[in-house]
């Protein structure tokens, strides 16, 4: 590889200007599939085996064709996808370091969450908050298991979502109760899990669904008592749906679950109060 001095300063200029601005906020779903399509294509046409083993960071730092195209100016072609996957172990090094903070901050939330499970008549410090974010940071926070799984996300906001009076951190932990849930519950290939909103009567329904087998009519009744669970000592959040069910609670709403062969739906219901 022929790397001189301009070309160095060139690329980490880049490199640096991106993870001093990575966006704090976090792409939706579908425009980062949309962007991650479209680098991985810009990769494989210009010599990447997987461009998607290289575009999952690049997105995340919001790379555009442009911005590879102004590293093919300087690169010679031969040497281009050795410098993008320097680039990219970089940008690893840097998400990891970042995800570790946030890391911290969401088990410093689950203790807190947990703690509160004992303190539930205690007046709760809430306040107004769209729960779209949370649900998409959760699903960002899972993305390693989803990935793991090649399971399909989807999700169906509500255009004009009201907000609702909540504690985000708690909230959080309902969703990842419930979307971790869905994922063990999914095989390896073909699962699938949509997360859709809608509004009625003055609530706020978020519907969390999966394709997998189904919850056993034997379980189904039991599946809300404290400390039950069906996974082994160590997987899991460590919370269950008896907590789950008592942050919910908390916020004045309610959760009911629809389950058959094919196909599990939890349903959060979260009064609206503008």
């Amino acid at each position: 590889i022929e790397v001189t001095s301009e070309i160095t300063d060139h690329v980490s200029l880049l490199l640096f200007s991106k993870a001093e601005n990575k966006p704090k906020e976090h792409l939706s779903l579908m425009d980062r599939n949309e962007l991650e399509d479209t680098i991985a294509d810009w990769l494989e046409d210009h010599g990447a085996e997987d461009g998607y083993e290289l575009a999952e960071n690049l997105v995340e730092y919001r790379f555009s064709e442009d911005d590879l195209d102004k590293v093919a100016e300087y690169v010679k072609e031969k040497d281009l996808m050795a410098v993008i996957e320097w680039m990219n172990q970089n940008l690893a090094t840097d998400r990891m370091v970042t995800e570790i903070g946030d890391a911290s901050t969401r088990i410093a939330e689950l203790i807190s969450s947990v703690k509160s499970y004992s303190h539930m008549d205690r007046d709760p410090d809430l306040q107004m908050m769209h729960v779209l974010p949370g649900i998409e940071n959760t699903i960002t926070m899972l993305g390693h298991k989803i990935k793991k799984k090649s399971i399909e996300v989807t999700i169906e906001p509500l255009e004009n979502a009201p907000r609702v009076k909540g504690m985000p951190g708690e909230l959080n932990q309902v969703w990842t109760n419930l979307l971790d849930n869905a994922i063990d519950a999914l095989p390896d290939s073909g699962g699938k899990i949509n997360v859709a909103m809608f509004e009625r009567d003055g609530i706020l329904c978020i519907c969390i669904e999966d394709n997998g087998p189904g919850i056993p009519e034997d379980i189904k009744s039991r599946i809300f008592e404290p400390f039950f669970t069906t996974k082994a000592m160590g997987e899991g959040t460590g919370l269950g749906l008896d907590v789950v069910m008592k942050i919910v609670k908390k916020h004045k709403g309610d959760i009911r679950l629809d389950t058959q062969p094919g196909r599990t739906r939890f349903e959060v219901q979260i009064p609206i109060e503008e």
